[in-house]
């Protein structure tokens, strides 16, 4: 639980600073990573801190996982994607435990359990970031190009024109009706 919560507060700390999808990459990465040291320990003191780095990751890649699938996915479906999310893990369960009965070995458990994790790293690549973390952080073009890319590939290029005025005049009034009334 401990690494769970140190992760946590330092993933999200640097998805605010880096961004969300170079967080996911990078946690992806570490649990591969960690994971897979995990299997090579040479003693526990390795085996507990490698651990605890991937307890790290797991947390990292949740929130940012479930920031970007929240943002990105059409709200219609948003409960659908996350239900399914829920039932993977759940179903992971079992899988696990069938996995520990034909791999006696804990070392190959762990690297048979680490190893998809480099999948995952290579397969977000193309995942896009945060458009509202690119707003937010002044990258305007970035998030319209973005923005563009999605809606191309949702068949809504035609319907809505995106452009930079437009971004920007939505900001504006994002943050207009988000800032606090100031009356004394």
């Amino acid at each position: 639980a401990l690494p769970i919560c140190v992760g946590a507060f330092v993933s999200g700390s640097l998805a605010d600073r880096f961004g969300r999808r170079t967080i996911l990459l990078w946690s992806f990465l570490q649990v591969a990573g960690m994971g897979t040291g995990v299997a090579f320990a040479p003693n526990l003191v390795a085996y507990c801190i490698l651990r605890f780095l991937t307890g790290m990751g797991i947390s990292g890649f949740i929130l940012n996982d479930l920031s970007l699938s929240q943002e990105w996915i059409p709200s219609k479906f948003r409960a659908m994607v996350v239900t399914s999310s829920a039932y993977i893990v759940t179903f992971g369960q079992p899988i696990l435990a069938g996995m520990a009965y034909w791999l006696r070995e804990w070392r190959w458990l762990q690297l048979a359990s680490s190893a998809p994790f480099f999948i995952f790293f290579l397969y977000t690549w193309w995942l896009p970031e945060s458009a509202r973390w690119l707003i937010v952080n002044n990258k305007m073009d970035t998030a319209l190009k973005q923005l563009k890319r999605v809606s191309n590939f949702n068949g809504k290029n035609k319907e809505h024109a995106l452009s930079l005025e437009m971004l920007k005049l939505e900001t504006l009034k994002d943050q207009h009706t988000e800032a606090p009334d100031r009356k004394s």
